[in-house]
């Protein structure tokens, strides 16, 4: 009867394995297929191309008239003038366009890495959720078997008359909750792969789930270049290219060109002969208090973005210490549980002894193999918890500077 009664093997020999190698290849998958990484990226490559035009020469301004009438003038006559123009950028305004472009690039380089921290965490989570399910199918098949192996021995003895039909009617009532129990965790399984689907952005086709494992917590360091914090940071960044931008706005404004002008006869006084000549411009706003108004702006809201950092930070770390007491929480219940489990699987082979021997009742053994199957559904959970746990205390821990 040993060979029956011990269901949950299967699970405790499942955990020698781990699911980082396989899940490893599905990440790869999400990170390149996923909606949001393909956005993101469409994002930076347009940023890139940009780039490449941050700056261009304004367009040379060409300025044509031919006809002109002065007031005292009965009809208008025929002059023409040309003028061509340019203008020119102020100095150091290339060098600083390419810096405002390159931090727009920085910017939407570190949402990115955000996105693939929080893509990645979601589909190990995921991963293990359908770990889980698989699992859980697989304890409640067996425990279903265990069941059907014991009304087969009930319906011998009941034809001997050793047990009575009622004993038999619970136990169908047993196997019938273990089959309800089977079809809703196959259910969820076919719900929890097609929103890993969705993480993945493509259909999970010869989707091999590793065996689920309880992983042992790596060592813990500080919580450094986490990509929220990094991603404050640019944006602080993006703000500086700003104000230099501003500066630009407000700078000085060169232009050179040369001007034309056609011989007009009519009066002594007026040009008698063509005129062609150089022109230099020079243009500088007189008042500047909008430009001090805008700085003030920028700097406010980098004031608020450090404070934002530090707020984060400190979000993040309390997280950590959060996740950290969790974990050692559910590795304590884990190991509870697994001596619970055995202690429990050798109290129901001696129940079976004592009921050979007609010294006790079968509902103790109905009532002692519910108690097991219970406890390794909730050891399974608990591994489940950690394991996705473990995924999000990766996260927290993401460096983006390595």
């Amino acid at each position: 009867m040993k060979s029956i009664i011990i269901f949950s093997l299967f699970f405790l020999l499942a955990i020698s394995f781990s699911f980082s190698q396989n899940v490893e290849h599905w990440v790869e998958l999400g990170l390149k297929n996923s909606p949001t990484s393909t956005a993101q990226q469409a994002k930076i490559n347009a940023t890139e191309k940009a780039m490449e035009s941050v700056y261009e020469y304004p367009e040379t301004q060409l300025q044509i008239s031919a006809i002109e009438w002065m007031p005292n003038d009965l009809s208008p006559y025929f002059r023409p003038t040309i003028s061509l123009s340019q203008d020119l950028p102020w100095f150091g305004t290339k060098k600083t366009k390419k810096e405002i472009a390159q931090a727009k690039i920085n910017s939407q380089q570190s949402i990115a890495k955000t996105i693939e921290a929080e893509l990645t965490q979601k589909i190990k989570s995921q991963y293990i959720e359908l770990q889980h399910f698989k699992e859980k199918t697989i304890l409640l098949e067996n425990h279903k078997e265990n069941l059907s192996a014991i009304h087969d021995n009930l319906l011998i003895k009941l034809e001997s008359g050793q047990t009575a039909a009622w004993e038999v009617i619970l136990l169908e009532n047993e196997i019938n909750n273990a089959t309800a129990e089977i079809k809703k965790s196959a259910y969820q399984f076919k719900q929890q792969k097609k929103y890993f689907e969705l993480l993945i952005g493509t259909e999970a086709k010869n989707l091999q789930l590793d065996s689920l494992s309880l992983k042992p917590v790596e060592n813990i360091n500080e919580i450094q270049n986490h990509p929220n914090i990094v991603n404050l940071k640019t944006e602080q960044n993006q703000l500086e290219a700003e104000k230099k931008q501003i500066n630009l706005d407000y700078s000085p404004k060169l232009s050179v060109g040369i001007h034309y002008e056609a011989a007009m006869p009519v009066e002594p006084t007026y040009v008698t002969h063509d005129m062609i000549m150089p022109t230099l411009g020079l243009s500088f706003p007189l008042f500047a208090n909008k430009k001090k108004s805008k700085k003030s702006l920028i700097n406010a809201q980098q004031q608020a973005i450090s404070a934002d950092i530090e707020s984060e930070k400190n979000r993040l770390n309390q997280e950590l210490i959060s996740t950290k007491n969790n974990l050692f929480e559910l590795q304590t219940n884990w190991e509870t549980k697994q001596e619970n489990i055995k202690n429990t699987e050798d109290v129901l082979e001696l129940l079976w002894t004592e009921y050979e021997a007609n010294n006790i009742n079968f509902q103790d053994i109905i009532r002692v193999q519910t108690q097991l199957i219970e406890m390794s559904l909730e050891q399974l959970s608990e591994v489940k918890n950690h394991n996705q746990l473990q995924t999000y205390l990766i996260y927290l821990l993401t460096d983006e500077q390595n």
